[in-house]
């Protein structure tokens, strides 16, 4: 299918859910701002509906400052992991909120998440991806924002049904269903061969490099020539 293999068709997946559950992380103050379940629960005026929808950012900035070392350290797997945890902590401090503070408190956390996210999932997408076939996957992490942000409006609109504060915590709750996904995705797919060769894992790296695309994308690729090459720049 379009030249990719299963096994990338699953980091594909990977890479879906990922931006699926920032899309939606960074679109539910939409929902949130317009029911007024919330606003009176939270005593939210315009300016606040702008600083809880503009403080995701400062999360952003503090996670950048440590997103890099994460996915050099533990790995490609281990930033998306990581990422997917703390949005985990981020639904249960959204869901369960009873106060403004409570609430500010976890879109920084969101905002966390969502730096580590950026920093971990289009590097192991682009690392994985056969040659030809890596713009097509990596674009997919963006296009798969959007998804993130229909499914997020969408639970909005549903969850106005509700009552009482289900109106808005329904919409909180379902942050953990991407996230909770990936995780489970995560078990199905290898490391990045680039980063088990900067851990001197070199034999896995060559069994997760043939395995899953070279042999598949064209016959004859020089898989260690791939290797020796990815050493020279560690």
């Amino acid at each position: 299918m379009l030249g990719i293999s299963s096994p990338i068709l699953l980091v594909c997946l990977i890479a879906a859910l990922n931006c699926a559950s920032v899309g939606y992380d960074s679109s539910m103050m939409s929902s949130l701002n317009i029911s007024e379940t919330f606003k009176a629960r939270f005593g939210i005026d315009t300016n606040t509906k702008g600083l809880l929808t503009a403080v995701q950012n400062l999360g952003a900035i503090v996670g950048s400052l440590f997103a890099g070392s994460i996915v050099d350290k533990w790995g490609r797997k281990g930033g998306i992991l990581t990422a997917s945890c703390i949005v985990l902590i981020a639904t249960v401090l959204h869901s369960t909120a009873t106060t403004q503070a409570q609430f500010f408190v976890a879109r920084i956390v969101v905002g966390f998440a969502k730096a580590i996210d950026i920093a971990s999932v289009p590097t192991y997408l682009v690392e994985l991806a056969p040659p030809k076939r890596r713009g097509f996957v990596a674009g997919l992490y963006w296009t798969c924002w959007l998804l993130g942000a229909i499914i997020s409006s969408s639970v909005g609109y549903g969850a106005r049904r509700a009552d009482g504060d289900w109106t808005w915590r329904i919409v909180c709750i379902c942050m953990a269903a991407p996230a909770l996904s990936c995780i489970v995705s995560l078990l199905m797919v290898p490391e990045s061969p680039r980063w088990l060769i900067s851990r001197g894992r070199e034999a896995e790296a060559l069994t997760v490099s043939v395995g899953n695309h070279y042999t598949h994308y064209t016959k004859g690729f020089n898989v260690m020539g791939v290797i020796y090459y990815i050493k020279a720049f560690y």
